[in-house]
């Protein structure tokens, strides 16, 4: 761990036992998985490229897969190789030096080793996983160079989206004006068509009406018709008498 305020120092606590250091590495990766649960996987560190050198990165990561403690690293490695790898700590500091019990631990660790040959057969497997794990870095600098170029192309689909979503609720807004002018349109049909139903009854009425009166006229021209031939017949015997006397 680095000091926030100097991020060339390691922190430093004197006097601190290997338990309390297990507690808070525990304590340190519960607080980071957290963090990057509310951050949607983003994680933000200070990368060292060279020497004295250290700079700001950000990664995409599972907070309950590569999140974990030295101890729990330790064993990850142990079980997926087979190698007889152990971890233990020996607090050393500026003012702490190892006690004697340390000191024995550590040497009965050593002492229960396998034998050299079986330690140089892991050697060369290690060389070999050493392989595989360069092989694999490189194929995943590849990988993550891809991610970068797919973010960027995310970046410009999500800007295509917002635009996109800009035009529909234009449309949308169109829409619903060209539907409210519809339905006033259809309003002034209705209307419309009730007018001319009630000039239609208007018209019938005037209509008949108008045959009524034609009907009435029709009767009066011949009522006089049959009038004016009445009088001429009674006016064509008159004439024969006088004419006579003469």
């Amino acid at each position: 761990m680095r000091n926030a305020d100097n991020l060339m120092a390691n922190v430093e606590y004197p006097g601190i036992e290997v338990d309390e250091i297990l507690e808070i590495e525990q304590q340190v990766k519960e607080e980071v998985q957290a963090r990057v649960r509310r951050a949607n996987g983003l994680f933000m560190y200070w990368h060292e490229p060279r020497e004295f050198v250290s700079e700001e990165k950000i990664e995409h990561i599972n907070a309950d897969l590569e999140i974990k403690t030295l101890h729990e690293i330790y064993e990850e490695v142990a079980t997926e190789t087979g190698f007889d790898l152990r971890y233990a700590r020996i607090p050393v500091s500026d003012e702490t030096a190892p006690e004697e019990k340390d000191l024995d631990d550590m040497e009965e660790r050593v002492q229960r080793l396998q034998d050299l040959e079986e330690i140089y057969a892991k050697d060369k497997q290690l060389e070999a996983l050493a392989s595989e794990v360069n092989i694999i870095s490189k194929g995943a600098t590849e990988v993550q160079e891809e991610l970068h170029h797919k973010d960027a192309e995310v970046v410009g689909l999500r800007a295509a989206l917002r635009c996109s979503a800009k035009l529909l609720q234009k449309a949308e807004k169109d829409l619903l004006e060209t539907h409210h002018e519809l339905e006033e349109t259809q309003l002034k049909l209705l209307e419309c068509k009730r007018r001319m139903t009630s000039k239609e009854s208007e018209v019938r009425v005037w209509i008949e009406r108008y045959e009524q009166v034609m009907l009435d006229l029709h009767a009066a021209q011949f009522r006089l018709t049959q009038a004016a031939r009445g009088s001429v017949n009674l006016m064509v015997p008159g004439t024969s008498d006088t004419a006579s006397g003469c």
